[in-house]
Order: C-alpha cells, then structure tokens, then sequence
C-alpha cells in the first residue's frame, strides 16, 4: 500500500517518511486507549502550498499507510471510508492527530411531572449564562432541566463533553408531560464510551428525582434524531379553566361546538418576539368540555382535546386579544384562562417510522 513514486514537492518528500507514519500510528493507539470505537477513517491535512497532483498522492500514501498498520495493531477496530465512529485527522509534517468522534444517541420517552422545570437547560438572558442579579449569579433561570437530569448519568457512565436534547415538540415549563410520555434523544458530543448498561442508567434516573420519569431507553442511529426531531404528531391536552362567569351545562354544550373546529390563530403575543409573525390553521380532531362533579354551574371548569401539532392552547382558551378564532372564550361570552394544562398524549411512535 506504499506510494510507488519518489517525487518530492518542497518540505513534502513522496511517500512520506516511514517515522512520521510510526509517530501517527503510535498516537492512534494511544488516543484508541481512551476512546472506544469500532470503526475508523484516516484524514490527511497539508498546508495549503502543496501542488494539487502532489497532495493527493501524499494524502493517499499516509491515509493507507497509517490504516494498514493500525489495523495490524488493533485487529478490532475496522477502518471505512463511509460512516466512521472516529475520524483521524493527521497534520503533515507536524505531529499532531486531531480526533472526531460520532456522537452517540440514547433514545427513549420521557413523563414530567412537575410545573417548574423547564424541556432544557434554561440559560438567563440578561447575563447570557455569565451571571447576575436576576438569576442569583447563576447564569440559569431554573436550577436544572429534563435534559440535566436525564443527560447527568449518561455522561458519568459514557463521558463526552456536552450533550444535546432533541425531542417530538415541546410545551411551556409549566405544562406536565403525563400519559405515554414524549419521544426523544439526548445526543452525547464526543463520548469516550459507546457502551452502558442503559436499564441500569434507566433505574438510576429514575429513582433520582420524582419530577421526570424516563422509559424504554435505547441507542439508536442519527437517523432517528431526524425522525424525533421533525414529527409532527397530534398531541391530547387537559385544561382547567377559569371563566369570568359561572359557566352550565348549556353554555359547555357551545365549547364543544369547537370539535372538529379549523382554528385561525395568529402568532401569539407572548411568543411574538421569537416566531414570524403570521396566521396559522390548526385543526381539533376532538374537544370534551365537564364541570366539576355534582355542580350545575362554575367558574372553573376542565377541557380535554386532540389536536394538530402547533396548535397554542392557551391562546385557543383565551383568545389572546381577538389573535385566536375561534377560541373557548369567544364561545362563552366572558374571558377565560388556562389554569393548568397538562399534556396527556403524544401520539407518535419513532420506531414505527424506521
């Protein structure tokens, strides 16, 4: 696999020197010592005054030298030219060796049951995560988050410098995620291992915290981060509502004329700053209205409705200054809001989309 010709270009000799090769590979090893992967790529980087016909030649003599004899030292790792848990970036005629390795995805669902945690890590913005008055010099509004709690023992067990939440939706930080849970990933940048005991990691967060529960946990491709991070799936809410009057049996039967209902709702005033403002349609597939048991009339009451993704739920009970049409308030005559809200339904199963 050596390059048969002896042209040189200035600095750069054809092929490159075998002592250059030898201090590449024992580098590879070393760094294979700490990093576990199965399989590899080689990468050569010239300096940029390198004649094209001659880099490539000089980057083809390395790349196969140093696989050659890393295979010979490592007879477990397999080297590929697609994709590769580790790629090997070799600076030539430095010594040095860069190393890029694939992230790992966990896949699983998660329930929330608390109102005060946030989907991830909630950085404050006056400071910008540094530090300051609001945030109590912690640079974070809420002490941690479900991607923390859930990334913390994967990182202890795996290693890897950051990592990154990816899941089907999101709601406020005071909604709870009950019922099947929502589908999501938590991608480990530059994981040391490849392996855990994921049922064990499961328990371990689990028995952590009473404010999330996380289940069927599982590594998965990049693919499926794709699949969880752009579903679009109908999501089932419950809500307790206040109203501006006491509400009856009669004026509940006028809310659910609001099943089946296409709904016209303009980007809502609180999230206006962030998203285009523009008129959405969204669909409810089905709507419940009940009173409390045993009243025949209440400023309160709860509401359970399927809906197409996107849609705000709390602007479709209040109708956010005439932004949402039709809404539960412009039903009843009298303003209304969302006490609680809780989602109860994720209707998406990743794996079925593999």
């Amino acid at each position: 696999m050596t390059c048969a010709h002896s042209r040189d270009a200035e600095g750069y000799p054809l092929p490159a020197a075998q002592s250059a090769i030898d201090d590449y590979v024992g580098r590879i090893v070393h760094l294979a010592q700490k990093h576990e992967f199965a399989t590899f790529r080689i990468g050569t980087h010239l300096k940029p005054d390198v004649p094209d016909d001659v880099a490539v030649e000089l980057k083809r003599d390395i790349n196969q030298r140093v696989a050659l004899a890393v295979c010979e030292l490592l007879p477990d790792r397999e080297p590929t030219r697609n994709s590769a848990e580790a790629i090997f970036l070799l600076h030539y005629p430095q010594h040095r060796v860069d190393v890029e390795l694939e992230p790992v995805f966990v896949c699983g669902r998660y329930r929330k049951f608390a109102r005060d945690l946030p989907h991830s890590k909630w950085r404050c913005l006056r400071c910008r995560g540094k530090g300051c008055n609001k945030c109590g010099h912690t640079g974070v509004i809420y002490p941690t988050s479900v991607q923390e709690i859930i990334a913390e023992p994967l990182l202890e067990a795996m290693g890897g410098t950051l990592t990154k939440m990816h899941a089907t939706g999101r709601q406020d930080v005071d909604v709870r995620m009950l019922g099947n849970g929502r589908p999501f990933a938590i991608e480990l940048v530059r994981p040391e291992k490849r392996h855990a005991d994921l049922p064990a990691l499961q328990e371990k967060i689990n028995s952590s915290t009473k404010a999330i529960k996380v289940e069927q946990l599982q590594f998965v491709a990049r693919r499926m981060v794709k699949i969880i991070d752009t579903a679009k799936a109908d999501k089932t809410y419950r809500a307790t509502i206040a109203a501006g009057l006491p509400i009856g049996a009669a004026a509940l039967g006028n809310v659910r004329r609001l099943s089946g209902a296409d709904i016209h709702q303009q980007t809502p005033e609180r999230v206006a700053h962030r998203r285009a403002d523009k008129v959405r349609v969204r669909n409810i597939r089905h709507l419940q209205a009940r009173l409390p048991e045993g009243v025949g009339a209440s400023n309160t009451f709860e509401i359970e409705l399927t809906t197409e993704p996107g849609l705000y739920i709390k602007e479709l009970i209040s109708g956010d200054n005439g932004r949402t049409y039709p809404s539960v308030a412009g039903h009843l005559g009298t303003e209304c809001l969302c006490l609680e809200l809780d989602v109860t339904g994720v209707h998406f199963d990743p794996f079925s989309e593999e």
